[in-house]
This record gives C-alpha cells, structure tokens and sequence, in this order.
C-alpha cells in the first residue's frame, strides 16, 4: 500500500479499492479502519515529498504540472519563472466550467508559505 502511495498518483481511495478489489474477504476484514489507511497512504507521500523551494527560482517537478487520476493532462497553465513567481494551474474541465459560468466565486490566502506570500483561487 505504501510502495502504491509513493509510486503513483491515485487518489488514497483509489489505492485502497485497488487493494480490496484484489482481496479475498479475510485479508479485506483485517485491513483496519478505512480512515487510518488513508492517514497512512497520505504519511507515506509526505515522506518522500520535496522540502519547500528556498527562493522562487525553482523548477517545478514534471510530475506537479499534470493531472493526476486517469488520463494525464496539463495542469500547469502558466509560469512566469521570474524572481517574481506567479503559477496558475487549472484543468481543462475548470476552465469549461468557469467559462461558462455567470458568477465565479473566488478567495485568497496570504502568507502561505516561506517563499509564496499570496494563495488565490476562484
């Protein structure tokens, strides 16, 4: 389960009806709470994810500019790569539905992180 969290990019229920799809009942009833697996698949990626960026000049990992879950797609939309960072990232599907949308209802963090100091999201 730990070597599937690390390894690819399903969703941590994705990997857990993965492993009760090739369980037989006694090996399913001995998996534990849902919700404790879950916490350990979401532990595992931790583990192996990249420390924060020191300064904005970074490059971006190939595996966080696409989709995860069925077909990869772009997620990454933009990147300006300057000492002045600004990343947008939005899935086609988001794109259709904010397009077609009258109202967009949107928010914003500031202070997110060491390096990025404004978060906004519609």
């Amino acid at each position: 389960m730990k070597l599937c969290a690390i390894s690819n990019k399903e969703s941590a229920n994705q990997i857990l009806l993965s492993i009760a799809h090739g369980c037989n009942s006694i090996v399913c009833s001995k998996l534990g709470n849902s919700d404790a697996l879950r916490r350990t698949i979401r532990r595992a990626r931790c583990k192996y994810a990249l420390d924060e960026p020191e300064n904005l000049l970074f490059s971006l990992p190939d595996k966080w500019k696409t989709t995860i879950g069925g077909e990869a797609a772009d997620f990454l939309i933009y990147d300006n790569g300057n000492e002045h960072r600004i990343l947008i990232f939005v899935a086609n599907e988001g794109l259709s539905f904010l397009s077609s949308s009258n109202i967009w209802f949107m928010g914003g963090t500031f202070k997110c992180s060491s390096i990025f100091t404004n978060y906004y999201r519609f």
